[in-house]
């Protein structure tokens, strides 16, 4: 059962109920397929979920729904198991916003709260998403950069920026695009064992203000080099520590 939205009758708010009613109504149809192929088959099949069209559609509209009701209202009741304390949500936004808010605002932008701990803006060439990852248990969070181009023109709706699970299909993390100009640059950890300190998130920015540059600002970077470069980095990777795929999602 879900919380009860503070908001209901808002735009987002009926936004997201339709979308929770939509996903139910997916995972029924999934649910009712599945149990009538375990009748005919006469035993246990495996139905790859994700690998359905509604499923996928149902999944980021919900996705996008909650990221949109949570902008508009702030009504933080819906929002589950964050990848950190709420407490820690807090201090990491002062720091994003100090040290990002003003790249943001150089650029003619304005940094935007997603989520509690993800962040966005976008200049005329590109989008920026900033966010607070956890891969896995037993796995400290980091702090992840992604970028993506942005059509000119194009209109921006942070709620349905993939960022860090859009990885390499739309977006490009800033490690990528630190290491296709420089692979020699060993300032991507700072000297912290925190990914999140003040320190950590300073370091990224100015990585963002010197290697994001030409990105963030021409319309004619190398999004498709730094793409290559990126995929043929992910395949050799895969191909020396196959374990790592535990972490890819499908």
């Amino acid at each position: 059962m879900h919380t009860p939205l503070e908001y209901p009758h808002s735009p987002e708010g009926k936004r997201l109920l339709q979308a929770r009613e939509e996903f139910r109504r997916v995972n029924d149809q999934i649910k009712k397929y599945t149990e009538e192929e375990r009748a005919k088959r006469g035993g246990p099949i495996v139905v790859a979920v994700y690998a359905n069209e509604n499923y996928i559609k149902a999944s980021k509209e919900c996705e996008s729904a909650s990221r949109a009701y949570y902008m508009a209202t702030g009504d933080a009741s819906q929002l589950w198991f964050p990848p950190i304390t709420w407490g820690r949500c807090h201090i990491v936004q002062k720091s994003v916003e100090k040290h990002f808010g003003k790249i943001a605002r150089d650029l003619d932008s304005k940094l935007v709260i997603i989520l509690p701990w993800i962040y966005g803006f976008a200049t005329t060439c590109a989008v920026v998403i900033l966010e607070v990852v956890k891969l896995d248990r037993g796995i400290p969070p980091m702090f992840d950069i992604t970028l993506r181009s942005r059509a000119f023109d194009e209109k921006i709706e942070f709620s349905s920026e993939l960022g860090h699970e859009g990885a390499l299909e739309s977006h490009i993390s800033l490690r990528s695009i630190v290491r296709f100009q420089n692979p020699n640059d060993d300032r991507w950890k700072p000297n912290s064992d925190d990914d999140l300190s003040d320190e950590a998130l300073k370091n990224y920015a100015e990585m963002l203000s010197e290697y994001g540059k030409s990105f963030l600002a021409n319309p004619n970077a190398d999004w498709v080099g730094v793409k290559k470069w990126a995929q043929q980095e992910r395949e050799k990777r895969l191909a020396d520590h196959p374990w790592l795929k535990k972490f890819i999602r499908s």
